[in-house]
């Protein structure tokens, strides 16, 4: 089975992954487990910055194939 999850997740501060959700899902829980479990494995980012330079935390939602 092929199919695309969609996984929305956060960035936080400290460049770490966090709030891992899925918003659109491939219709087979099995497949929506392993792209979360994908994304929480992720190494840590560099964090967001404001206008000020201050680190912030990002929203993203990505495709898993």
């Amino acid at each position: 089975v092929s199919a695309t999850a969609y996984v929305k997740f956060i960035v936080d501060s400290s460049g770490s992954v966090s709030s891992v959700n899925i918003v659109k899902s491939t219709g087979h829980t099995i497949i929506d487990e392993a792209a979360i479990a994908t994304v929480k494995k992720l190494p840590d980012f560099i964090p967001g910055q404001d206008e000020k330079g201050n680190k912030i935390p990002v929203k993203f939602v990505a495709p898993v194939k």
